[in-house]
């Protein structure tokens, strides 16, 4: 007698079944777990800190310059990218942490953004320290140092002694700051030199008698590194902010040189004509004990129109010449 089948089909539909739910709950599973991925995921695009506690309020940044130092200087209208560190003071005895490290920061429109997004804390205070260009050629950024306990930082530069290399490096600083807008207004520390030259020789009648074509001019004697030192200064319209200091390495002698590809001639009147410019670390000049004159030269390189044989001419700087932080220093020379 055949067995009957309808136990082993209501069996196999109770089977398929339970199959079917437990597949639902696994994809259910999946999809949770992955939205809680995306969640986080999204969320470190802006480091909200949520942890430390925040006043809800994005860091945004307004920036300056000190007024002009050269004819290509960097200001505020033309400045595209810096980088900033920073650190939250969170009270209390040596209760710091970094809170922004080497960022970069780019100009977009008339405002500044960064990513990942930073939030004002909720307590406390923070110290800005910032420096452009941002992808500096003299900087040593392992050197790049801040003291948390006083908000000192330290900075190792040596200034390219080629013309045509160099950059006009800034620092900017906005210390125990608490919220927007975080102000940084950018100073220049380098100084700079400029050259121009006529020549010298005249008749009983005043006029040139001789013109002379420049090739080459040299800055002799001068440093090219040294240590620049921010401490803490007084308050400010744009908030607190540093007061700079340099220090050069007695090792860094070097020559500074204005070259000309296709050497300029010297106008055929008594006028000045421009040769070139360059940057120069901020610096006094070594004066030996014996003869403390000012161990600054300045050569140059030139021939008088007509004739293929080169000279040289060496000028000497007044005694109590330096080369100041900031400041461009406009160089008349005269031929003959």
């Amino acid at each position: 007698m055949p067995l009957p089948f309808t136990p082993i089909k209501s069996h196999i539909t109770e089977i398929k079944m339970q199959t079917i739910s437990q597949y639902r709950i696994n994809i259910c599973g999946a999809v949770l777990f992955l939205l809680v991925v995306l969640f986080f995921a999204g969320c470190s695009a802006e480091d909200t800190d949520i942890g430390n506690g925040t006043n809800g309020e994005a860091i945004t940044f307004s920036c300056s310059t000190t007024p002009d130092m050269r004819a290509s200087e960097t200001t505020a209208d033309n400045m595209q990218y810096f980088r900033v560190s920073a650190i939250w003071n969170k009270g209390g005895v040596n209760n710091y942490a970094s809170f922004m490290d080497n960022q970069l920061v780019e100009k977009q429109g008339d405002g500044w953004v960064y990513s990942p997004t930073k939030y004002w804390p909720g307590y406390g205070t923070v110290s800005f320290f910032a420096y452009s260009p941002a992808t500096s050629s003299g900087m040593n950024t392992e050197s790049f140092q801040i003291n948390n306990t006083d908000n000192k930082v330290t900075i190792n530069y040596e200034v390219n002694t080629d013309y045509q290399r160099q950059e006009d490096f800034m620092v900017a600083t906005n210390l125990d700051s608490k919220s927007n807008p975080t102000r940084l207004n950018f100073k220049h520390v380098l100084s700079a030199a400029k050259f121009m030259v006529r020549g010298n020789e005249y008749d009983n009648d005043g006029k040139v008698t001789a013109t002379f074509r420049v090739k080459e001019i040299k800055l002799v004697n001068l440093h090219s590194q040294g240590i620049l030192v921010g401490t803490a200064g007084e308050e400010t319209i744009t908030g607190k902010t540093s007061n700079w200091a340099w220090s050069v390495l007695p090792e860094s002698t070097k020559t500074y040189t204005v070259y000309q590809k296709y050497p300029i001639d010297t106008p055929e009147d008594e006028t000045y004509i421009e040769i070139g410019d360059m940057i120069v670390l901020p610096q006094e000049p070594k004066k030996d004990i014996v003869t403390p004159a000012n161990s600054f030269k300045i050569i140059i390189t030139y021939n008088v129109v007509g004739s293929s044989t080169d000279k040289t001419t060496e000028f000497t700087l007044a005694d109590d010449f330096i080369f100041e932080m900031g400041r461009k220093y406009t160089l008349y020379l005269n031929l003959n």
